[in-house]
């Protein structure tokens, strides 16, 4: 017998869901969480057949992909809070009186703005192609 939240794949395809079921939403948690799919299964115990089903399901994919998403969004914006603080704690090591720790340092700094002056490069040429394409392309 199967329950709401196990569906086959052909009761999926006549009737899609609008939402999803109470066992789904129980699981995304676990799902967002998890190093792998695998970890997510176990912990939510569910198995692993019906989580690939419901894959397949485009409300359950959309909202996991959604709560991935802002998952990624939080992350992103912590990054970017502390990019300045990381950059002048690195740059304030460049002086640091520990001769291996300041080359260390130094090293670091010119490695990473040698990567921006790259990236800024790649930028410029990308936008000139870019310019030179037909507009609808």
């Amino acid at each position: 017998m199967t329950t709401k939240g196990d569906r086959l794949p052909q009761d999926s395809e006549k009737q899609p869901p609008h939402r999803l079921t109470d066992r789904q939403a129980k699981a995304l948690p676990f799902i967002i969480t998890s190093p792998t799919y695998t970890e997510a299964c176990r912990k939510a115990k569910v198995d692993r057949k019906t989580f690939y089903r419901w894959l397949d399901d485009s409300v359950f994919k959309a909202e996991l992909e959604r709560q991935q998403q802002a998952v990624s969004d939080r992350a992103l914006g912590m990054l970017a809070q502390n990019v300045t603080q990381a950059i002048e704690r690195l740059a304030g090591l460049v002086n640091d009186s520990d001769k291996r720790l300041a080359r260390l340092a130094s090293k670091d700094m010119l490695e990473l703005h040698q990567r921006y002056l790259e990236l800024k490069d790649i930028d410029a040429r990308l936008k000139a192609i870019e310019q030179r394409l037909p507009s609808g392309s």
